[in-house]
């Protein structure tokens, strides 16, 4: 590992790779119970780079463990922020804090990580065996940062809702198309905010981009009255979270009078 961090100053070592040599240093938990959930199979390391085959990275396992714990202690669903771990030579210090305190045998947990492994394999098979919007970044949809942190946070927050969890948990059995819906996240955009290149949501990490995914999140198990996301529901998502973050600037501002 230290090896490793010194040559990156000459060589290139990605983040994904200091990460997983960390993880190591670490002890086996974090790949134990990947495996264990089938994120990853059998015998298998996580990825040391962003994969065509759907291996998550460490990154990808640290921000779902991160945002399922602190959802789930979470006062109530409207003021959580999820979060993306962070990657590179120096642990992340949120997972680290996390990490002490994690029950790698709870219930709950384990649950939560099955469901999420098949959906995001459920995602990968429907998007690569259709003619039409076989993009690879459709198929791996479900393990990009913001979505994993967004889906992980709405499984916590759910915790104390059975209804909203089951809803949540539903997306994993979805009887038609991708679960994710990765064509209409990529179309959904906010008219007159939103730019011309904007990508779509679950694809950047900023903290407003995992608001919205959030939103999508809880909309889809809370709101809707058919399971699944849609189109309507992704840009229903974008207005309800910037409505909230308007009440929640104005709020601050109120306070600073």
């Amino acid at each position: 590992m230290e090896i490793a961090t010194i040559s990156n100053t000459s060589i290139v070592v990605s983040k994904d790779v200091l990460d997983r040599m960390q993880e190591d240093l670490l002890g086996s938990d974090l790949r134990d119970w990947c495996q264990r959930v089938e994120l990853l199979e059998e015998g298998q390391n996580f990825a040391d780079k962003r994969s065509s085959e759907g291996i998550p990275t460490v990154r990808v396992a640290r921000t779902f463990l991160v945002n399922f714990y602190a959802a789930k202690e979470a006062t109530d669903d409207e003021s959580y922020e999820p979060c993306v771990g962070k990657s590179g030579p120096e642990v992340d210090a949120e997972y680290l804090r996390w990490r002490g305190s994690i029950d790698w045998s709870d219930a709950a947990l384990e649950e939560a990580g099955r469901q999420f492994a098949q959906m995001h394999h459920l995602q990968r098979e429907r998007v690569l065996s259709r003619e039409e919007d076989k993009y690879l970044e459709f198929a791996i949809k479900a393990i990009h940062p913001s979505v994993v942190a967004a889906w992980a946070s709405a499984a916590g927050l759910f915790q104390r809702d059975p209804d909203a969890l089951q809803n949540h948990y539903a997306l994993s059995e979805i009887d038609d198309g991708d679960p994710l819906n990765a064509s209409a996240l990529s179309q959904a955009r906010l008219k007159g905010v939103d730019p011309d290149t904007y990508r779509g949501l679950g694809a950047r990490i900023g903290p407003k981009e995992l608001g919205r995914m959030l939103e999508v999140f809880l909309l889809q198990a809370k709101a809707a009255r058919r399971r699944g996301i849609n189109k309507r529901l992704a840009n229903t998502a974008i207005k309800s979270y910037e409505a909230k973050r308007a009440t929640r600037e104005a709020e601050r501002a109120k306070e600073r009078l």
